[in-house]
């Protein structure tokens, strides 16, 4: 009787030395992705020094140095004089900014602004809700593709690193209560969250009305 080939199938585990590489590639692309929204903010500048003491104490000097070196090698972020500012303006490749759109199921695409020389085949940038770092539907953000080594699924997905005008902070909703707690479910499908509402603020609603209620978000 012939015997059966055996075929032992590669189950995709990664070695621990490509475990380290993606932990590595993962801290510096979020440690860069700090220094981008740092660089992008009101001032759209921040001095070297400034820079340093924001990250330093949780990333070390060594390690903001190389995700400085890296981005200026990639054309994201230029150093003039003792500051530090995106390389072009408004937002150089592959940075993107846009309003995120959120589906009820969680993900998002970030709606691309109509610009010269832009292609209409060009697909959104998906988020998925992992990625979206504190940006609820109707957020304009900035946004940056994830790096090959940490791309998963078959389209490429991005990340936000900033939010740079957010939707007004009032939504409406039902008020609910629960074991003498209450808290306004909003309208909104595409809004993740529930807002807490004490009793010394709820001016006279009573649970099942139709609210409108302000909120702050928590970072």
């Amino acid at each position: 009787m012939a015997r059966k080939k055996r075929v032992i199938k590669n189950k995709g585990k990664r070695s621990p030395q490509n475990s380290d590489a993606a932990i590595d590639d993962a801290s510096q692309f979020f440690l860069e992705n700090r220094i981008i929204a740092l660089c992008s903010g009101l001032k759209q500048q921040i001095l070297r020094k400034e820079m340093l003491t924001a990250l330093r104490a949780e990333s070390g000097v060594k390690a903001v140095q190389k995700a400085l070196s890296s981005l200026v090698s990639q054309g994201i972020i230029k150093q003039r004089g003792e500051n530090w500012q995106l390389s072009s303006s408004p937002y150089p490749k592959p940075l993107t900014a846009g309003v995120l759109t959120v589906n009820p199921r969680g993900f998002g695409f970030v709606a691309l602004p109509h610009l010269p020389g832009r292609s209409s085949r060009e697909k959104e940038p998906y988020i998925a809700e992992e990625a979206m770092n504190g940006a609820i539907h109707g957020d304009q953000v900035l946004v940056r593709p994830f790096p090959a080594s940490l791309q998963r699924g078959n389209r490429p997905s991005y990340i936000v690193i900033s939010i740079i005008t957010p939707v007004p902070d009032i939504l409406c909703g039902i008020l609910r209560e629960k074991r003498g707690r209450f808290q306004v479910s909003p309208d909104d499908s595409r809004i993740p969250f529930t807002i807490a509402v004490e009793k010394t603020e709820l001016l006279g609603a009573k649970a099942g009305d139709a609210v409108q209620v302000q909120f702050s978000r928590q970072h």
